[in-house]
């Protein structure tokens, strides 16, 4: 739920894009294609495959996830976030964020 707060506080914040597609697809590209991680999402360009497994358990959970966070129905437990990496990474804009709640293994960030 998290990811999904993540992205929905992007689209509101008027900082990014202005629709959850959009700010999912935001990218550094060159010739139309997007940069090997030069994403806001890394999961949207690292060079794997995105295979969607319709009709799985973790689609239906998606689905619910999505509707839950779009319909506000669930809290923003991230703090506002716009920015979350794991705690085994050290992306350099970091540094340049506020860390605002750290979930798990995950770590949140507003400008």
């Amino acid at each position: 739920m998290v990811v999904a707060q993540v992205i929905l506080n992007s689209v509101e914040s008027g900082l990014y894009p202005n629709t959850i597609c959009k700010v999912i697809y935001d990218a550094k590209r060159v010739n139309g294609k997007p940069i090997l991680n030069g994403c806001q999402f890394s999961w949207y360009c690292d060079g794997e495959p995105d295979i969607i497994r319709y009709h799985s358990e973790a689609w239906y959970k998606s689905i619910k996830i999505a509707e839950l966070v779009m319909r506000g129905q669930h809290p923003d437990v991230t703090g506002g976030a716009l920015f979350y990496h794991a705690d085994y990474v050290n992306p350099a804009w970091a540094k340049e964020k506020r860390l605002v709640r750290v979930i798990g293994r995950h770590l949140f960030y507003r400008s």
